[in-house]
């Protein structure tokens, strides 16, 4: 009830909105009130959902959804305005993916009651960062329902907010989150009938929810020198400030899964690397490498965007992935701060390329160490020729003696050497030049 002293208005409100779809307003005295009742118009609501009568004559609402309704009248005691907001199943989905979502109906969020599994050691009264056993089906369950269909498979029980999700291979009990506690709860789905996942799959074949202590196990994590945490930040929810992070002397390794079946001769796989884009002075300078293979080299990722998360893809060359079933990556020889790792092929860029209307441009280009020209050098020992697909490399002694002679097989060729401490002349040599430089190895 309102009770404004200055106008004389009185107004009470009857509802059981969000369980029914009707919110009633009823004027019980107006006194000397003569202005506007203004009422939001929801945002999750279609245009044109939204429905008011004032005293059974129905209101043209010209207002959008997330605008204001203004209604206007002569108010006398006893009026009545009675607002009917629909409310229906609805996802909202992951920012970068749009196969993990959300159920709410309406404006409420509904949760899955996933049972008490593992948790007679857990205290509730103050917040634990450790999970002591996997909760089942973790991570992101599968619900392989039609996305344009939510109610075909989604059953609200009559006079309440309670949901059972039916004919599926494994049903689940839903209700408000506000009204879930002391029990194993989910709240993101994968939801898409097998058309969708199955194409999901093979535009993200494998990710890593870095600093999630599931998601991380799930992929083999090593680190040294490592930590994780959440960032200050939150404008992007408590999921995309999880990092994982690694010392200039440490380093971290995911494994990841590729597709069962070989890509096609025309597509390959992208490593796509999610960084907070305002990060300070010092970050970068590290070497993502594939099963002990260099990928690239990474240089400061300071200042990459104000505020917001900057995405980074890496192209990874077929030699690296044909015949496998997983690959390890690893980050280190530098200072790394991961916010999201994803493997991605061909097809997603494409996906990307057309939400943005344009060409993609943090594909990542190879900058390496000291001269931004350099295509020839040596990290560790490792002799990198980048971008030289089918020249000759040939090694010499400071006498001139003829150490190693080889034809680079790749764009990005890591060549281990065996050779003693000392300096050494590398010659490349492809049909446009002959290029020469000196090496020195400790």
């Amino acid at each position: 009830t309102l009770n404004w002293e200055e106008t004389g208005l009185k107004l009470t409100m009857e509802t059981d909105f969000p369980v029914t779809n009707n919110v009633k307003l009823i004027i019980n005295e107006s006194g000397s009130f003569n202005k506007d009742i203004c009422i939001r118009y929801p945002s999750w609501v279609e245009e044109g959902g939204i429905a008011i009568t004032i005293n059974g004559a129905k209101q043209k609402i010209s207002a959008k959804p997330g605008e204001i309704i203004e209604l206007s009248s002569s108010w006398a005691a006893g009026d009545e305005i009675l607002i009917t907001i629909p409310c229906k199943l609805r996802l909202v989905d992951l920012p970068d993916d749009i196969n993990v979502s959300a159920i709410f109906y309406g404006p409420v969020l509904l949760a899955a009651n996933m049972g008490e599994v593992g948790q007679s050691d857990i205290g509730f009264s103050w917040p634990q960062e450790e999970i002591k056993d996997p909760a089942p089906d973790a991570y992101f369950p599968s619900f392989m329902g039609s996305r344009k269909a939510l109610e075909s498979w989604i059953i609200k029980k009559e006079g309440t907010l309670n949901f059972t999700t039916t004919g599926l291979g494994k049903n689940y009990e839903m209700q408000p989150f506000y009204d879930t506690h002391h029990c194993r709860y989910n709240v993101y789905w994968k939801i898409g009938d097998g058309i969708d996942l199955q194409k999901e799959r093979e535009l993200i074949p494998d990710r890593v929810l870095t600093g999630v202590q599931e998601s991380e196990k799930a992929h083999n994590v090593l680190s040294s020198g490592s930590n994780t945490g959440a960032a200050s930040f939150n404008f992007w929810g408590p999921t995309y400030n999880r990092f994982r992070d690694a010392s200039m002397v440490g380093y971290v390794q995911y494994t990841l899964e590729l597709l069962p079946e070989e890509l096609p001769a025309d597509k390959q796989y992208y490593l796509q690397l999610t960084y907070f884009g305002d990060e300070p002075n010092g970050y970068g300078d590290f070497w993502i490498s594939i099963d002990g293979q260099n990928l690239a080299y990474q240089s400061s990722i300071s200042r990459l965007a104000r505020l917001d998360f900057a995405q980074r893809y890496y192209a990874i060359p077929r030699i690296m992935t044909d015949g496998k079933q997983k690959i390890n990556v690893r980050f280190s020889k530098g200072r790394v701060s991961l916010y999201g790792v994803k493997l991605t092929t061909t097809d997603n860029l494409v996906e990307a390329k057309k939400k943005l209307d344009g060409e993609i441009t943090s594909i990542h280009q190879n900058i390496l160490p000291g001269n931004a020209n350099t295509n020839i050098f040596v990290v560790d020992n490792c002799l990198h020729v980048i971008n030289r697909s089918g020249a000759r490399i040939q090694i010499f002694g400071v006498n001139g003696e003829l150490l190693m002679n080889k034809v680079v097989e790749s764009d990005n060729e890591s060549i281990k050497l065996s050779l003693l401490s000392g300096i050494y002349i590398v010659e490349c040599t492809s049909s446009a030049k002959m290029e020469n430089r000196k090496i020195f190895l400790y």
